[in-house]
């Protein structure tokens, strides 16, 4: 075939495809067309203004921009007809197409008002937010003015009074008030009026209550006997020894006539004559030792003839015999050391940051000796003998802290009790609230040897607990030396400032709870979770 015929049957054969395509498109359903204008209106700018008017150029404006609009809208509209059209019960169709018609509904020309001049102010600045003000009522002590007797953060001097009255009300009942009768102007018959003189002494008594009532802590405390509402008869021959009062030579004052002294004393309260269940024998309590007090007095200065009154007998032996012969760092008043260092937003602060680690080893330390029904209260206080396992626990008491020290810390944080033989003020006298054992903790920590911040710093240590651990670890000797070297002695001047010194003693706390017996290297991690606590002490309060 030559190329013309070839182009011919191409030709032909591209004609026949046509005619079958436009036969296969006859076969199919009418499609439906858009009904152009179904939704349609004229736009606004072909209605002319009248004549000699002319658009405003605002409203010709708003006029282009609603046509606009509304052409869009009709479109959609026009769209979803078109779409109902080739099937009328589809529900989303329906929808489409009701919107649509409510938007083109809704069209509405206007003419936006023109917008005044927006008025511009100079930024504000903020004034910075004033921190307030640090008040002891609402630091980690608040709870302590329910606790005490005091119904206040110190045993104010009301509360000492209540105190005072009640133990010298049960030596008059032992009959303190005749031997002072008896004794006064050697029981002259113009001697003067007995309850005079008994109110002389009680005057003396009272000027120096606070000295009177440290004394027979500290020698109660610090004796044998683990009972240190009592003084034994060990601890009253060394407080007569500290003050001078024993001497070979005296005809009233011989080691012999203190022994009778307390032995007389001890015995006054036989027969029922005072209210007093929990007096233990063979030792003196408060009330007790207000007696002997008055009577070693009569021993020194009434029966050589010295002085013929027993109140002024009793001052000058408080002024000239007991106050000098006492150390003043050691018997330093309670409140005088919450006032100077426990009571203070930085301890605050300090305290605050470790209290949950501290509330747990608290609750802990409640349980060390068990749980019992009898007790009551008692169960969530910490006893002496709790606190002792404590202080071996932690390892408290080292080479920088001695026993002594440490029950020091737990006598002189209690807050003063006015009966001490009534139930619950035993519980009070024999117990630690949780702010108690806050401030026998910081008694001890102002004792303790810590290093600087400078030693922290070069050893890389996160804190003091994860330095002293590690250095015992490490190099041996020079934790002990840091322990010979560091330690202060009660009452003296702390080497660091206190909220130093309680921030490096709860560290210390926290860090040997974490690490347990372990030996490896610590970092610190804190606070404590109550599964550390359990753990650690459970697994050294029998060692």
């Amino acid at each position: 075939m030559n190329p013309d015929e070839i182009a011919a049957q191409a030709q032909a054969e591209k004609l026949a495809q046509k005619q079958r395509v436009a036969e296969q498109r006859g076969q199919r359903p009418q499609r439906l067309q858009k009904k152009r204008g179904a939704h349609a209106r004229q736009p606004l700018r072909t209605e002319e203004p009248p004549k000699g008017c002319k658009y405003p150029p605002r409203a010709g404006d708003a006029a282009d921009a609603f046509d606009r609009q509304h052409a869009r809208r009709w479109d959609r509209a026009e769209n979803a007809l078109f779409s109902l059209g080739r099937d009328r019960t589809h529900l989303g169709m329906q929808d489409a197409y009701q919107v649509a018609v409510m938007e083109l509904a809704m069209s509405r020309f206007s003419v936006p008002s023109e917008i005044a001049g927006v008025e511009r102010f100079a930024k504000r600045e903020r004034a910075a937010k004033v921190k307030k003000p640090w008040k002891l009522i609402d630091s980690i002590w608040k709870p302590r003015v329910k606790w005490a007797d005091s119904k206040d953060f110190w045993d104010t001097e009301e509360l000492e009074r209540k105190v005072f009255d009640c133990d010298w009300a049960r030596s008059m009942q032992c009959g303190i008030g005749r031997y002072i009768y008896r004794m006064d102007d050697k029981g002259a018959p113009d001697g003067g009026d007995d309850d005079d003189e008994v109110d002389e002494v009680v005057d003396a008594l009272w000027e120096f209550h606070d000295l009177v009532y440290l004394i027979f802590d500290y020698y109660a405390a610090t004796g044998a006997s683990d009972d240190f509402t009592h003084m034994t008869m060990n601890s009253f021959m060394q407080f007569a020894t500290d003050c001078g009062f024993v001497d070979k030579n005296s005809q009233f004052c011989k080691t012999t006539h203190f022994d009778q002294l307390f032995i007389s004393v001890d015995s006054s309260g036989i027969g029922g004559k005072t209210d007093e269940k929990f007096n233990r024998k063979k030792a003196l309590n408060r009330q007790e030792f207000l007696q002997c007090l008055v009577k070693i007095s009569v021993m020194r200065y009434v029966q050589p003839g010295l002085i013929i009154d027993v109140s002024e007998a009793t001052h000058r032996m408080l002024v000239q015999d007991i106050e000098p012969s006492l150390d003043p760092t050691i018997f330093l008043e309670a409140n005088e050391f919450r006032t100077k260092h426990t009571y203070t937003e930085e301890v605050d602060d300090v305290l605050r940051k470790h209290e949950v680690s501290l509330r747990l080893i608290y609750e802990r330390a409640c349980k060390l000796r068990g749980t019992a029904a009898s007790k009551g209260i008692a169960n969530k206080l910490v006893s002496f003998d709790c606190w002792k396992d404590v202080s071996r626990i932690f390892t408290i008491v080292a080479d920088d802290l001695t026993e002594r020290d440490c029950t020091l810390a737990f006598v002189w944080s209690r807050m003063r009790v006015i009966d001490e033989q009534s139930d619950i003020g035993r519980i009070k006298l024999t117990h630690l609230s949780f702010e108690d054992f806050l401030e026998a903790l910081c008694r001890c920590s102002v004792c303790k040897a810590w290093p600087t911040r400078e030693e922290m710093e070069a050893a890389e240590s996160a804190n003091a607990g994860v330095h002293l651990l590690n250095l015992q670890r490490d190099d041996p000797v020079a934790y002990d030396k840091l322990l010979e070297e560091r330690n202060v002695a009660w009452g003296a001047t702390p080497r660091q400032r206190v909220s130093y010194c309680v921030e490096h003693f709860c560290s210390y706390l926290i860090a040997i709870c974490q690490l347990g017996k372990g030996d490896a290297p610590y970092n610190g991690v804190g606070p404590l979770t109550e599964k550390e606590v359990n753990a650690f002490m459970r697994a050294t309060e029998g060692s």
